[in-house]
């Protein structure tokens, strides 16, 4: 179950892509939607210090009343005016979240209450031909705390996608959470394993088939050889999906780093990645 959606928002265009992509999940799912903007920096003695520093719903503060004047002298940056009023225009309930400090912390945070993150691949001034993502996703993907959801360039309909399963406790939540995405957008997805052998490839196949029942998804069940991440990669251009919904398995404490399928996945073009921990 999806009820509240994280969605990292700042003044690019890739966070108003993670916006509309919530959106479609948000109203299908009848889920409320937080919208975290982290500042670098709060002007000097101003009130939106102090929203920043303890992470106020800033929409709470400016509606609540005062006991000499209203508080509606907390200026709203305009860009989140202008979020909150197309979060209102598509009927889901929006509250609105800012702090001061590192991004991808205070999303985590945040993420505690939440089952499900969006964010953009990139800030706007990070866009680098180099970079898959920017510092703030890469932050966010080692580990995840929660299900994390990172856009393209550009909006996109969910209609078809991609899982990776696997035989564990991360391979069964990704499942379950690309299955449940699924029938919420009426979207197929292909699930695919990857196999050492044809036995192992066969016998994986039949498990996702079977815990996959409940979902009626419409989609194929098939084995590659290989690693993880070489069957994300073949599969996911073999044919062109919306979106791949991958496992994220905990990476050690003297290695932390991004797992090999997630940053495979997210070098797979035009594609929406769901990592999955």
């Amino acid at each position: 179950m999806i009820a509240d959606i994280i969605v990292g928002y700042n003044h690019s265009r890739m966070a108003q892509v993670a916006l509309e992509q919530a959106l479609d999940i948000a109203q299908q799912a009848d889920a409320r939607i937080q919208l975290v903007n982290v500042a670098e920096q709060a002007e000097p003695d101003s009130e939106a210090n102090l929203l920043l520093e303890n992470g106020t719903d800033v929409l709470a503060y400016v509606d609540a009343p005062g006991d000499e004047e209203p508080q509606s002298e907390v200026i709203v940056p305009q860009f989140l005016e202008e979020a909150r009023l197309r979060c209102q225009d598509a009927h889901v309930a929006c509250s609105l979240f800012r702090f001061q400090g590192e991004a991808s912390y205070w999303l985590r945070q945040r993420a505690r209450l939440a089952q499900l993150v969006i964010v953009g691949r990139h800030n706007t001034h990070e866009n680098s031909p180099r970079r898959l993502v920017g510092r703030t996703v890469q932050r966010l993907l080692v580990n995840p705390p929660v299900p994390v959801m990172v856009t393209g360039n550009q909006y996109r309909e969910l209609a078809g996608g991609l899982l990776l399963y696997s035989p564990t406790l991360v391979g069964g939540r990704a499942l379950n959470l690309g299955a449940t995405l699924a029938g919420l957008l009426n979207a197929s997805l292909d699930v695919v394993v990857a196999a050492r052998d044809r036995h192992s490839g066969q016998k994986m196949v039949a498990e996702a088939r079977f815990a996959a029942r409940p979902y009626h998804l419409d989609g194929s069940y098939t084995y590659m050889p290989g690693s993880a991440a070489e069957v994300v990669l073949k599969a996911g251009m073999a044919r062109h999906y919306d979106f791949v919904v991958v496992p994220s398995p905990p990476s050690p404490w003297w290695a932390p780093g991004i797992c090999a399928q997630v940053k495979t996945a997210l070098g797979i073009p035009d594609t929406v990645l769901l990592a999955v921990p």
